[in-house]
Formats: structure tokens, sequence, C-alpha cells
């Protein structure tokens, strides 16, 4: 009976072991412990973005990528991407940060933060401002805002994520609807809180989220992609495709070359 309680107690002490190290390692794992985006949509129809990221290093790293769902399709049926034009990266303290726009190939609208020469650890804020052109859509009845607050690429959970959108005085608070998704494609459950007071909208959800604003027609000056100075989407699948046809060709030959050497 001792011996059977033994067995027991270790099992219930191994098991309650297992439990408090996951805990303790999602506590401190990377990733975004908060994002907040304050969306301003000006008059003239440009979008400044000012955000503040507090995440976690648990081991020293050179910084993070800020990738954003930035691609939309404009009125002829054409997708492109808005690359953000970023003035600033700062830390809490209003130091400034090292970043670049790109990343590499594909990264046309990612923000990539920190550099090899000043590594971060433990939870850090960063506020990043950026401008985007050409994203609000324009329609007979209503004008809108669609923006992925929370973009792609993130390691881990989201654990808190809010956002507020701020119009121009030219649009009637009466005239502003506001919706939020949890799935880019607008299909899944609302489960954000979405509300307005006076001019402003606010979100507020524990993972990713999608933001809707709409107001009255003609308010807000349209500014479409050709003349908001965006780059037109491209798909670089067909080149990754090359690439790799180009190696494999080029093991091959390699390979028969060395069997004719010997």
């Amino acid at each position: 009976m001792n011996h059977k309680f033994r067995v027991i107690s270790l099992v219930v002490a191994c098991l309650a072991l297992i439990v408090t190290i996951s805990v303790r390692a999602a506590e401190i794992g990377e990733g975004i412990r908060s994002l907040h985006s304050d969306i301003t949509i000006q008059a003239n129809g440009r979008v400044s973005v000012i955000e503040r990221i507090e995440y976690n290093f648990p081991i020293k790293n050179q910084g993070f990528t800020r990738s954003l769902n930035a691609e939309f399709v404009n009125e002829s049926g054409n997708k492109f991407t808005s690359v953000p034009h970023v003035s600033s990266v700062i830390d809490e303290s209003g130091s400034a940060i090292k970043y670049s726009v790109g990343g590499g190939l594909l990264g046309g609208n990612n923000i990539v933060i920190g550099d090899t020469n000043n590594l971060f650890s433990g939870s850090k804020s960063f506020i990043i401002s950026y401008e985007v052109d050409g994203i609000l859509g324009y329609g007979a009845d209503r004008d809108e805002l669609s923006w992925d607050v929370t973009g792609a690429g993130w390691n881990g959970p989201l654990e808190r994520v809010s956002a507020a959108v701020h119009l121009p005085d030219s649009v009637p608070p009466q005239s502003i609807t506001v919706k939020c998704y949890t799935n880019l494609d607008e299909a899944a459950a609302q489960d954000c809180l979405a509300g307005r007071q006076g001019p402003v909208a606010s979100f507020a959800g524990s993972g990713p989220i999608r933001v809707k604003v709409g107001w009255a027609p003609g308010l807000v000056d349209k500014m479409s992609a050709k003349s908001a100075g965006t780059t037109t989407s491209f798909d670089y699948r067909w080149l990754v495709s090359f690439i790799l046809l180009f190696l494999v060709a080029g093991k091959l030959i390699f390979s028969k070359l060395r069997r004719k050497i010997k």
C-alpha cells in the first residue's frame, strides 16, 4: 500500500513539474506580449500608423521582423503591395533603433528591426511609425479601411492586441461603422471587441484581428495605388522554382562529370 502511494505521489509530482515547466516556458517564450496600433486616416487618403509592440526575447537576439499584410486589390482588379514608408523606430526611452524595409526577396512589406551589433534580451518595447498609401477602399455607398492589425509571421501567441482608428474631421461620427474579425477572410466569428466614441473607432482582442471602419463616401480624398507610388505585387514562385530546377540540373551535370573523370 505504501509502495503504491509512493508511486502515485511520484507520478503526481512529475505531472506537476511538467505543467510548471510548460507554463514557465510559455511565459518566457519569444513573441509579442502586447501590440497597440494607432491608425490615423488623413483627409488626403494617406494612412499613418504608430505601433507600440512589447516583445519578449528569452535569449539574446538581434531583433525581429514586423511583417505587414499590405496586399490589396485596386479598382481594376490588380493586386498590389503598399510598401510602408517608415519614419522611425524607437525604444520606450526614445532612443533610435536601426531598421530596414524589405528583408529579402519576398519581403517588400517587411520592417526588419534591429541589427547584429545590438542584441536584445528580456521584454522590450518598440514604437514604430510608418505610413501606407493607396489602401483605402472607395464605393458608391461606403468608403472604408480594412486593415490586418497584427500582420503575419509571428512566432508564439499574441497575448493582447488593440487598435484605435482616428478619422478626419470631415467625417461625421454618426456615419462611422466598425467591425472586427479574427480571420483574414472575415469568415470567422467576431471574437473581438469593437466600438466607437466620436470620430475614433476602438478595437481589442487576444489574438490576430482585422479591423474594418466605414464612413460616408466622398469625405476622404481618393489616393489610388498608382498615385500612391506603390509597387505591383509580383509572384516570385516561378523564380524560386527556376532556382531549384537550376540547382538540381547543376547537381546532375556535376555528377555526370565526376563519373566521366573517374
